[in-house]
């Protein structure tokens, strides 16, 4: 079936937060952030960083699956 790449949505919210708290947990030096810090968002928060505030998208995050799993994520900041 292959690698699909995506742009995340507002419902995958909690897939991006399981997604990046793993990460950071895995590899706290690879990113702008820590994982003390991540694991306080609110589950607003990490429904704003799915799909950007009200104000307009500030942020692109895209993720990778492999069927259900996830494989790789990138993002950008405006």
């Amino acid at each position: 079936m292959g690698v699909e790449i995506r742009r995340i949505r507002a419902d995958d919210a909690e897939t991006l937060k399981r997604t990046r708290l793993a990460l950071l947990s895995d590899s706290p030096t690879a990113f702008g952030s820590n994982l003390e810090r991540e694991l306080a968002f609110t589950d607003d928060a990490w429904a704003e960083r799915a799909v950007g505030s009200s104000a307009g998208p500030t942020r692109s995050t895209f993720l990778a699956f492999d069927g259900n799993n996830v494989v790789g994520i990138v993002g950008g900041l405006r």
